[in-house]
């Protein structure tokens, strides 16, 4: 991918690990514990955070 639009919606902020992840979004329509379950197979390794 070289390019997307959307919008900074969240910031996954993780704990124990100095990689915080930007959640970009097209539609703002997501609650937390959508984004949350949407980034489990990655976020589960880590003690993650998401931030408004």
């Amino acid at each position: 991918m070289r390019e997307a639009e959307g919008t900074v919606t969240a910031v996954l902020v993780r704990v124990d690990d100095d990689e915080d992840k930007l959640v970009v979004l097209h539609e703002n329509g997501w609650t937390d514990a959508e984004i949350m379950k949407a980034v489990w197979f990655q976020e589960r390794y880590f003690g993650t955070r998401l931030v408004r």
